[in-house]
Parts: structure tokens; sequence; C-alpha cells
């Protein structure tokens, strides 16, 4: 990995033989005053600092105190010609990472950078990972008993201890999130990561360093580095969801990761190494993108190596009065307790719920808000639920007359068209409003 030095001394004889010794690994700056440091650990994200414990004029302890209080990450290295115990201590309660006595050994100068090299890649990555981190911490509560639900929960139980890739495939709205956490949360070990990404959600200029990383100075804007998303996954699990969204150029580069377990920062270098389990999931039939030229074969190979298929809601609609329960449950009103006319779930069943299980818990959660009286009611529901049916059976018999029996004004009438025509249209690609 590549890191950024700054030494700061007064004597350019000896900025110029440290230089020599660290350019062969590091990318080193030099200067001899303190107004200059600042400016340079700005500009190019300095890491590292080696600074002269007498600065001229200036004591290097204040200089020390200054750096750390307008640059807390970077670390510092002090330096002097002076054992003594008492500067020692003094340095480390002002934030110094490391103290070297003048003259010492290259062994013992390149020993003291890898040192604290370690320890920032390590609270970098701690601190990334704070941001991304998931605060359910508990394995989630799967709601229902149908078999073609149990049966995939099986399979998933099987994964636990093993490394291998996982690819979930399912419509829009069937859980495949909740069933990578499933799956990650499975293993024995909590401190490991979980990081999800929505592929489709970022913009493909800005996937890579997403997935990557950068240091910093790679491109314009980019001022630090920053911390991807598969290193920050390493030792545990990254979640790419619709991965079929991935273009072919960033198929390439994860195909590498696969095959390598190891990728570069945007602007770097230097490997990295990660071991990280690839939990994907996609709304698409990715042998069928694949056949298309789409999606690449010997990618697909490397995620597909354990598949696991959720069944769409209407798939599963015994488990449809105990889903209605739970999120009647967790979205209750406080101050008044509501219920479901049985007949309401007569005409749940017979709806086909292209957006899955979250359309039913949004669906839920508005009639609660919504519903006038403690009993929600038939006449509750939205028209395109209660009027599935009718207008499917019209349409059947009378193509070109779908909406004749429809009683309503033309404002209304409109109204219906369009969401109608809306419906249909995200049922067609599978759940997927993006497309």
């Amino acid at each position: 990995m590549s890191y950024n030095i700054l030494c700061i001394d007064d004597d350019p004889r000896f900025l110029l033989g440290l230089k020599g010794v660290l350019k062969e690994n590091y990318k080193v700056w030099t200067c001899v005053d303190q107004e200059t440091a600042e400016v340079l650990i700005e500009k190019n994200s300095i890491d590292v600092v080696f600074l002269d414990m007498n600065l001229g004029e200036k004591n290097g302890l204040e200089i020390l105190s200054s750096i750390k209080n307008k640059f807390p990450a970077v670390e510092v290295i002090m330096l002097t010609g002076s054992r003594d115990p008492q500067l020692i201590v003094s340095s480390m309660k002002a934030g110094a990472s490391e103290y070297l006595c003048k003259p010492y050994p290259n062994e013992e100068l390149f020993a003291a950078v890898e040192k604290v090299c370690e320890h920032k890649a390590s609270r970098d990555r701690f601190d990334a990972l704070i941001v991304n981190m998931n605060e359910d911490k508990d394995v989630p509560n799967f709601v229902g008993k149908s078999h073609s639900f149990h049966s995939v929960l099986e399979q998933a139980e099987k994964l636990k201890g093993h490394h291998a890739n996982v690819l979930i495939e399912g419509a829009s709205g069937t859980g495949k999130e909740l069933i990578a956490k499933y799956i990650h949360k499975l293993e024995s070990n909590p401190k490991r990561p979980f990081i999800a990404v929505n592929c489709a959600a970022i913009p493909d200029t800005l996937m890579e360093s997403e997935l990557f990383g950068y240091e910093a100075g790679a491109f314009t804007g980019a001022t630090k580095r920053k911390i991807g998303k598969f290193e920050l996954a390493n030792g545990g699990d990254i979640f790419l969801d619709e991965i079929n969204s991935l273009k072919p150029e960033l198929q390439a580069k994860l195909l590498r990761v696969l095959q390598e377990q190891e990728f570069y920062r945007l602007g770097g270098s230097t490997p990295i190494k990660v071991s990280v389990r690839v939990i994907s999931a996609t709304n698409e039939n990715l042998y069928d993108e694949m056949s298309r030229g789409g999606f690449r074969q010997d990618l697909l190979y490397r995620l597909c190596v354990i598949s696991l298929r959720l069944p769409a809601l209407k798939e599963r609609l015994d488990d449809l009065p105990e889903l209605v329960d739970h999120f009647m449950t967790k979205h209750k009103n406080s101050n008044i307790k509501k219920t479901i006319s049985p007949d309401v779930y007569a005409k749940l069943r017979e709806y086909s719920w292209p957006g899955n299980i979250r359309e039913l818990e949004n669906l839920i959660q508005s009639l609660i808000i919504m519903s006038p009286k403690e009993c929600i009611q038939v006449s509750d529901l939205p028209l395109w639920i209660t009027r599935q049916k009718i207008a499917k059976q019209n349409s059947e018999h009378h193509p070109n007359l779908k909406y004749a029996n429809i009683e309503s004004s033309l404002k209304d009438f409109m109204s219906q068209v369009e969401k109608d025509y809306v419906q249909h249209v995200i049922e067609q690609q599978n759940g997927n409003v993006t497309r």
C-alpha cells in the first residue's frame, strides 16, 4: 500500500538523506518549517510525519500538538538526538505514534514506518466500517411457514462455515437482502463485516471508486484516500444487490477480484489483498442475460457457486395472514388498535402482488393510517386491488372494453387507467422500477 510521508527538520542535509532512504517505498515531501508543513499535509493527504524535536526556535512538542489538533488522522514519528525518557513520555502524551533517536539504523526507521502505517490502515478501516455498520445484530426472524420459503432457509443454513459465493434470485420485494443478512449472521464470528451495495443505485462513473476506493489525487476532487467497499468487507461478506446492472467493464474488474482476491484502488500502484465472500442478488435471469451478451459467463460461474431462489408472494399465499398480522403489529397505531375484515383477506389473495412483500407492507401501513374505522374493510382497499379480478375478466372476454363497466367520473377513470398502465409496465419488468 502506498503512503505519503512528510519529513520536517531544519537541517536540509538530514532531510535529503532521509528522503533518499524513504523514496524507494513511499511518496516523500520535505520542509523546514511548520507553516509549510501544514500546507503540504492538507494538499497532499499526508499519512505519516517525521518531526524533529527542535525545529529552529520552535519546540517540537508544540508543533506536534498543533499538527494533531488540525490533522488528527496523521501519524507522527518524533526525531531527536536525546534519549531523555521524559521527552519520550511527553511526545506520546501529545499524540506521537513513535519516537526515534538519532542516529538510527535504516532497519529501525523502516520498522517504525511500517508500524505506524499498519496502525493507520487499521484505524481508517475501522472508521469507515462504523459508517457502514449494520445496527441490526440479531438473526432475522422470518414470517411464514410455506414450504417454498422454508426450503430456501434450509438451504441457506447449510452455508454456515463455508466461504462459497452465493447468488440469490428473486423478483423485487421478495426479501433478497434479508436472506443475505441471514446467511451472514449464521456465522459464529460476530465481528465479521457485512457491507451492502446496491449496484443499480450508484452511477456507473462512481461504481469503481465505491467498490475499490481511491488514493488522494486519483482524480479531480479526490483530496484524501477513500476506503472501498471490498476493502471494508475484508474478512466478511459483501452483498451486491442488482448485480445484473453492472456494466461489462466493471464485470471484468469484479471477475479479477474474485479470481485473484486482490485489487487496486483508483490511482494506486500497490495491490490490496482481500478475503471476501460475495453474496449477490438479481431480479433478472442472469443466464438469459448471458445468452444475450449482457453478462459475462465466467463471472456468472464465479458468483453462482450456490444458487438460492426466493419465491414470489403469489407463490406463498398461505403465508399472507401471518405476514399481514406481522405488518399490522409493526406499524400499529399506539392509540387505536385496528383489525382486518375477512373479506379483505379474500381480496388480498386474489391480487397478483407484483411488488411482493414490500408492496404488502406498504399497503398495510397505508391502511392503518388512512382507514377511517377500527376494522379495515374492502372499501378501504385501493382500486387496483379490488378491481383487478373484474378488469382481468373483462379484458379476457372483451379486450377493447377493459373499463366498460367501471362507473366513475372521467377524472377518476383516467387516473385509474394511468395507475393500471404503470402497474402493468412494472409487472412486465419484474418489479424493476428503474427499467
